[in-house]
């Protein structure tokens, strides 16, 4: 049974309409499937960009360029003049290209394949390359770079609906931003269309998975809010302030939960030497020179995720406090869910922990055990963000 129809009688009346901005309902007929805009990489030098069928290209920022045609293979760059096309100056800084079936974007190394359209724009000389699509296309997109080459179906499902409501939130907050969302880390790994090799599933299978989710998301108090998730709890989920992440109004979603469903992964528990002197210098910018002598777990959060670390250094024994997340980058840790510290003779220090990732949210690979265990999407949601609602948005 899918997730919508599992759901149907817990959003029943939320079906029927939705909340909007200002407390304003709408009729979930009148909501279309909503645009997303995302970066691509970072702005770029140039891009190669092919696609097989028919395609046109339009300036944006009147200077009244315009090319079409079929089977597209043409190098972009920011030029002087706006730009370069195959070469040609358009004298336009913002492009929109549009093609009938799916293309190719070859940039930084990286070489994918999209659905939608493509929106180009010059900016301080570089080249941003924004692909705009409908959401669930996004969706589908996102899942298994997310979730993992192997997961059950129903953590796809459960990934769907989260990549739905972190995307959907991100656009609420500024539907006219040139992006709402990057491909990568920063907000969620989206590649369109193109699949690993080593994939168990299909693109047909991942627009299946997404369908079966379609438009749901989840929301408190009506509202939605960022979706936070990480790869290995390590036993604990932690709260969003834990991590320094904004809940947006939805702090009680975030309270951590105990988690044993990720004890088969290889980063549940960890280990790792940092060199005292590699510490120290990477906390130079926040005004630690050594030696360091101490460091306190100041504010330690739900699960034993440290959130503040008081750092005792220099000569006079001078103290700073770093919070987790930074501390994290400086120490190179996989997570800030920290057991024990210990100095060793060869001056380094070796931390013990678990965990990958902020730890915020659901567990992903305790995800996949609980789908491989026979649990649906729903109560795979439930139990990692408890008190969540779940919307149809359309």
């Amino acid at each position: 049974m899918d997730i919508v129809r599992r759901l149907r009688s817990v959003v029943l009346a939320t079906l029927a309409v939705l909340c909007a901005c200002g407390g304003e309902r709408i009729a979930l007929s009148s909501m279309p499937v909503p645009e997303i805009r995302v970066l691509l990489g970072t702005p770029a030098e140039g891009a190669t960009l092919t696609a097989p069928d028919a395609w046109d290209a339009t300036g944006e920022d009147g200077h009244g360029f315009a090319d079409r045609g079929t089977n597209l293979s043409v190098v972009v760059r920011p030029g002087g003049d706006g730009i370069l096309f195959g070469g040609s100056s358009t004298n336009a800084t913002s492009i929109r290209l549009r093609t009938k079936g799916s293309f190719v974007v070859e940039m930084d190394g990286a070489r994918r394949a999209y659905r939608g359209s493509l929106w180009l724009r010059q900016q301080s000389g570089r080249l941003q390359v924004i692909n705009e699509v409908d959401l669930e296309t996004y969706v589908a997109g996102v899942i298994l770079n997310e979730m993992g080459t192997t997961a059950a179906p129903a953590a796809y499902k459960a990934q769907a609906v989260l990549a739905r409501s972190y995307a959907y939130f991100k656009r609420k907050g500024d539907p006219s931003a040139p992006w709402h969302v990057y491909d990568d880390e920063r907000s969620q790994v989206y590649a369109g269309i193109t699949i690993p090799r080593d994939a168990g599933a299909t693109i047909t299978d991942l627009e299946r998975w997404t369908a079966e989710t379609r438009g749901v998301i989840l929301t408190w108090k009506g509202e939605p809010f960022p979706t936070y998730y990480a790869s290995t709890c390590g036993g604990h989920t932690t709260e969003a302030s834990t991590a320094r992440l904004d809940a947006a109004g939805a702090s009680p979603i975030f309270l951590g939960v105990p988690c044993g469903y990720c004890a088969p992964s290889k980063y549940y528990t960890w280990s790792k030497a940092v060199a005292v002197q590699d510490l120290a210098d990477a906390l130079k910018s926040r005004g630690v020179s050594p030696p360091i002598s101490r460091l306190e777990w100041s504010k330690v959060g739900k699960g034993g995720w440290v959130a503040e670390v008081t750092v005792t250094y220099g000569p006079k024994g001078a103290k700073k406090v770093v919070p987790g997340p930074d501390f994290r980058s400086a120490a190179g840790l996989r997570s800030m869910r920290i057991d024990a510290v210990e100095a060793q003779a060869d001056g380094t220090l070796l931390f013990r922990g678990g965990g990958w990732g902020h730890g915020v949210g659901l567990c992903q690979v305790g995800a996949q055990e609980m789908a491989r265990k026979g649990f649906a999407p729903d109560q795979i949601l439930r139990y990692y963000y408890p008190g969540a609602e779940f919307t149809r948005l359309y």
